[in-house]
């Protein structure tokens, strides 16, 4: 499905009206791009990839790790922020995007006076990479055995 903005700012409405403000005020657009990620990958689940993605071979989802869990999610590694959100993978609530949307009014705050100043290093902590990176990490902190078996990367 490709997310406009009004089908986007609809589905927070909706299903997350706590987030419209922040929604509303962030200065760029990726930003929002950025944040209805990690939204519709918490509550439907699904492969997330940017449309300027091209694979080069099969991509192979059969590899992917179950564990017996109930939650699984897929990150691709990259430096220097640890992961991507160019593409991601998950199944729908899964904790770590459930800790990422809660996490964005936060770095909302943080980052909103200096957009101005440095717009690059505004957009990947508040949206981007880096946020996704830190948002991971610190759900990953909170788990009682690292690695955490409902987290992967490294299959791309």
């Amino acid at each position: 499905m490709l997310w406009t903005d009004d089908k986007a700012r609809s589905f927070l409405a909706a299903e997350y009206p706590w987030f419209l403000e922040v929604w509303d005020n962030y200065p760029f657009p990726i930003q929002r791009a950025d944040a209805i990620r990690y939204f519709v990958l918490y509550h439907y689940g699904g492969i997330y990839l940017d449309m300027d993605t091209v694979c080069h071979e099969e991509f192979p989802i059969h590899q992917i790790e179950t564990n017996n869990v109930t939650h699984n999610c897929l990150f691709e590694g990259t430096l220097p922020t640890g992961v991507t959100n160019d593409i991601m993978i998950s199944s729908a609530r899964h904790p770590a995007f459930e800790r990422a949307t809660k996490l964005l009014p936060v770095s909302f705050r943080f980052t909103w006076w200096w957009a101005k100043m440095q717009p690059y290093a505004a957009i990947m902590s508040s949206t981007g990479p880096l946020f996704i990176s830190l948002a991971v990490a610190d759900y990953l902190y909170e788990q009682p055995s690292l690695p955490s078996p409902t987290v992967q990367s490294g299959l791309f």
